[in-house]
C-alpha cells in the first residue's frame, strides 16, 4: 500500500469533487480568471488543477490574485519547492487566527488587503466545532463571519464559498449541535414548503424522526440552514448550492472520515423594483427558503470503497499530470 499522504493527495474520489463538483461551481461566476483564497496541503492539487483548466492565470512567475494559507512552514517550503511558480501570497499558520482582527499582525493585513476574492475555498477536513472546545463561537465559524463581512465591504457582487468538514455528530459541540437542532425545527415550523417537502422525500416531520434516518444527512442540512442565515446576515442571497459527501471507508485508507462538501453560489441581495405599492416593504431576504430543495432521501456520495477504482481508472492520467505540472509549459487539455 502507498503512503496515506500519497493517497491522500492523488484521491481519485477528491479530483472527482474539482472535476465534478467545484469546477461547475466556479464556472457559475462566468469570469475567468479568478481571485481564489485556499487552504492548501503540497502539492497545491486544486491551484494546479483550475491553472490546467485555465480559471487562474500566471504573470511574471505568479499566480495571480491566488492566496494560499498553510498550517505551518514546512508546508509552505515544500509548497514552494513543488511548483515554478509561486502564489501572489503563500502565509503559514492556522486561517481562522490570520482572520482574527481582535489583534494586529503583518499577516493578518497581508491576507485582509487580499478581499475580496471570488472563490474561497474553506476545505476544512476537521470538525467545525470540536466536542471539547468550550467557546460559543468556533474559530472556523468566527472564520467564515470574517470573511462574509471582507465579502459584503468590498464592490464584489457575486462569489463561490467551498466548505469541507468531518461529520461525525459525536466529536461536535453541544452548542452548534443545540444551534442546528433549533435551525432545523424552526425551518419546520416557518419555512414553507419545508414540511411537506420533508414529509413527501423522507416520509418524517421532525428533527428527530430525519436525524434518527440519517444523522450526517441531518447534520448537513442543518447546517446548510444555519449558514445560509449567516448570508442572510450580510445580505446575502443564493444563486445556487448543493451538498456532496466523501465517505473514506477504511478501503485502501486506513483513516475513516465522512467528509461532508458545501457549495454555494453567493450573490448580494438586490430588491426587485417595486411594481406595485403592495410590494413595498414585502421584498424580503428569503435565502433561508433555499434549504427546502436541498432535502433529498440522499446526496451524492463518493465512498472509498465502491468507487476508489472506478474513478482512479477515469482520473489516474490527469492526476499524475497535474500532480508533476511544472508550469514551464500548458499541458494540453485531457479529454475525461
Amino acid at each position: 500500500m502507498k503512503p496515506v499522504d500519497d493517497l491522500m493527495i492523488k484521491c481519485p474520489l477528491k479530483h472527482e469533487i474539482r472535476v465534478t463538483f467545484w469546477e461547475p461551481f466556479i464556472r457559475k461566476l462566468k469570469k475567468n480568471p479568478i481571485t481564489y483564497l485556499t487552504l492548501y496541503s503540497p502539492p497545491l492539487m486544486d491551484v494546479k488543477y483550475f491553472f490546467h483548466k485555465g480559471l487562474i492565470e500566471v504573470n511574471d512567475g505568479v499566480f495571480t490574485n491566488v492566496v494560499g494559507v498553510g498550517i505551518d512552514a514546512e508546508s509552505e517550503a515544500e509548497s514552494n519547492a513543488q511548483v515554478n511558480y509561486r502564489l501572489d501570497l503563500l502565509l503559514h499558520g492556522d486561517i481562522n487566527e490570520l482572520l482574527d482582527e481582535s489583534t494586529k499582525t503583518k499577516k493578518k493585513a497581508q491576507l485582509i488587503e487580499k478581499f475580496p476574492f471570488d472563490v474561497i475555498n474553506l476545505d476544512y477536513v476537521d470538525t467545525l466545532h470540536r466536542k471539547n472546545l468550550n467557546v460559543e463561537l468556533s474559530p472556523h465559524i468566527n472564520a467564515i463571519e470574517t470573511i462574509l463581512s471582507k465579502q459584503k465591504n468590498s464592490e464584489i457582487n457575486q462569489f463561490v464559498l467551498f466548505i469541507t468538514t468531518c461529520v461525525n455528530v459525536d466529536h461536535y459541540n453541544d452548542i452548534l449541535l443545540s444551534l442546528l437542532k433549533e435551525n432545523f425545527d424552526e425551518n419546520i415550523k416557518n419555512t414553507r414548503g419545508f414540511l411537506t417537502t420533508l414529509q413527501d422525500v423522507c416520509n418524517c416531520s421532525t428533527s428527530e424522526e430525519y436525524k434518527a434516518m440519517n444523522p450526517n444527512n441531518y447534520f448537513a442540512l442543518s447546517l446548510v440552514k444555519t449558514l445560509l442565515l449567516q448570508l442572510k446576515e450580510y445580505n446575502f442571497t443564493i444563486e445556487d448550492a448543493d451538498i456532496r459527501w466523501l465517505i473514506r471507508d477504511a478501503y485502501k485508507q486506513p483513516i475513516e472520515k465522512n467528509l461532508l462538501h458545501l457549495a454555494f453560489h453567493v450573490k448580494k441581495f438586490n430588491p426587485t423594483k417595486a411594481t406595485s405599492i403592495k410590494m413595498i416593504g414585502k421584498r424580503l431576504n428569503n435565502v433561508e427558503h433555499y434549504a427546502v430543495g436541498l432535502i433529498k432521501l440522499d446526496y451524492e456520495t463518493l465512498r472509498v470503497s465502491t468507487d476508489w477504482d472506478t474513478l482512479s481508472a477515469k482520473h489516474k492520467d490527469q492526476i499524475e499530470r497535474i500532480y508533476n505540472l511544472n508550469f514551464e509549459i500548458i499541458i494540453p487539455e485531457i479529454k475525461e
